[in-house]
């Protein structure tokens, strides 16, 4: 059950709260993974822009009789006009702030997905809105020097390559690399070495199938650690290798 906070998962919202859009991310005409940017016209704000590392977005509201997915579909057409394709809540990242007559709110973070359109000159709150090329596995895969990946580098960069490029071309909203257990950020010295890849489905079954049927045939043949239901509801599935 959930808690009483997060009942605009699933229901109209009783009560007005505030979503932080922590990040926008979509993938362009060419296939690269991009999110929008806020530029700020204003010198102190640039200054601020240059120095966080994160994307902190702009904040809309969650009115009443709305659930979350609904306040973010009409908050990104409203102001970008954006289509929202899919989302998630970052559960535990929230704070309050104070809305206009002075009254605690709670504030939630969310990560969106949306269709990718070619943007004019917006702005909003005295930033410019631009989209931005962003580290996914596809990214990440073409620019790293590694060759082979697993502890006894038996996996070949180009069969992990065109994994994820079938799985793209099938329909997955975004794949990223990761490696398991890894806490620190990796350096030049302490690189990142991974060992799995973390996939977020599309809602369409059809494509789902193809998906789950590349997945489970693996990294030439290389199957993974176990395999997916096609009718699983799952919105990420992730591909382990060693």
């Amino acid at each position: 059950m959930l808690p009483k906070y997060l009942n605009f998962l699933e229901k109209p919202s009783e009560q007005e709260f505030f979503t932080r859009f922590s990040a926008i991310y979509s993938r362009d005409n060419n296939g690269n993974a991009v999110a929008i940017e806020l530029e700020s016209n204003r010198l102190f704000n640039k200054l601020i822009n240059k120095l966080r590392k994160d994307e902190l977005f702009f904040c809309d509201k969650i009115l009443i009789g709305e659930t979350l997915e609904t306040a973010i579909t009409r908050s990104l057409r409203s102001e970008l006009g954006l289509e929202l394709v899919d989302y998630y809540l970052s559960v535990f990242d929230r704070d309050v702030i104070k809305n206009k007559k002075g009254i605690p709110v709670t504030r939630f973070s969310v990560f969106t997905y949306v269709d990718y359109v070619k943007l004019k000159n917006i702005v909003i709150a005295g930033y410019k809105v631009k989209w931005i090329e962003r580290l996914d596995a596809l990214k990440w895969l073409r620019e790293t020097y590694l060759t082979t990946f697993g502890k006894s580098s038996s996996i070949k960069k180009d069969g992990i390559l065109s994994f994820v490029k079938d799985l793209y071309t099938a329909g997955a909203i975004d794949i990223n690399i990761y490696e398991l257990y890894r806490e620190e950020e990796a350096t030049i010295d302490n690189p990142l070495k991974p060992d799995y890849l973390d996939i977020r489905l599309p809602k369409n079954k059809s494509m789902r199938k193809t998906i789950f049927s590349i997945f489970n045939k693996g990294i030439l043949n290389l199957t993974s650690t176990r395999k997916e239901e096609v009718d699983s509801d799952q919105k990420t599935i992730q591909y382990y290798w060693n």
